[in-house]
């Protein structure tokens, strides 16, 4: 039996209610239950829940083992949070995580091995945001991901080691950034990527090396 827990913004006609929602596939039905305004992971969610999805709220911080007991859990929405860290080990117990979405946060900086524990994601979205660095290893233990989307952020410099640990991405968006030099060795270890969007960024002056690893990509 799947799980899908929700805690939400739900539009109303003339403003928006902060709602929490289960819905159990195998009974086709909902249930609403308390939670508003969450701060932190809760920690009433249930262990065989499928799809967690808790976005605009207030969470800032993504504490250690705050889904450790999810071992079932396929898709993580986040957005719409005021998310500035991730601890070590936030991801503990997320071994079947397919999908994380944290689009609109406050993280300023990726660090090293913010993404660690999710070996089996194939997905990455963390677009909308003020995203202005990110450190070498950020994305180490990412291996499945496919599609890895930071655009709309404020990163200026593409750096060395940037996406390294990255090395089954396809897809890669860095549209809509401020994005006025690349270093060489940036793409090193997306050995397989193909499509990468980079297009509205401050770009004046392409260099031979900046896209010479890229020989198979769609720019």
């Amino acid at each position: 039996m799947g799980v899908n827990l929700v805690c939400c913004w739900q539009r109303g006609k003339d403003l928006w209610n902060l709602t929490t929602k289960v819905y159990t596939w195998a009974e086709e039905m909902n249930r609403w239950i308390a939670g508003a305004g969450l701060t932190t992971i809760p920690k009433y969610i249930p262990a065989e829940a499928v799809k967690v999805y808790l976005p605009y709220n207030q969470i800032q911080i993504i504490q250690n083992s705050s889904f450790s007991h999810l071992n079932s859990c396929q898709h993580l929405w986040l957005a719409g949070n005021k998310i500035q860290k991730i601890e070590k080990g936030a991801w503990t117990g997320l071994n079947e995580l397919r999908i994380l979405e944290m689009d609109h946060s406050k993280m300023e900086v990726l660090e090293q091995g913010s993404f660690i524990g999710l070996p089996n994601c194939t997905k990455l979205k963390m677009s909308y945001g003020k995203i202005h660095d990110i450190e070498s290893g950020a994305f180490e233990d990412l291996v499945s991901v496919e599609k890895l989307e930071l655009n709309n952020n404020e990163i200026e410099l593409l750096k060395r080691g940037m996406f390294y640990g990255l090395p089954s991405c396809k897809v890669l968006h860095l549209f809509a950034n401020r994005i006025r030099s690349i270093e060489p060795g940036t793409w090193t270890g997306l050995d397989s990527l193909r499509e990468l969007q980079m297009f509205e960024n401050k770009l004046t002056l392409v260099r031979p090396f900046m896209f010479n690893q890229l020989i198979q990509v769609l720019l």
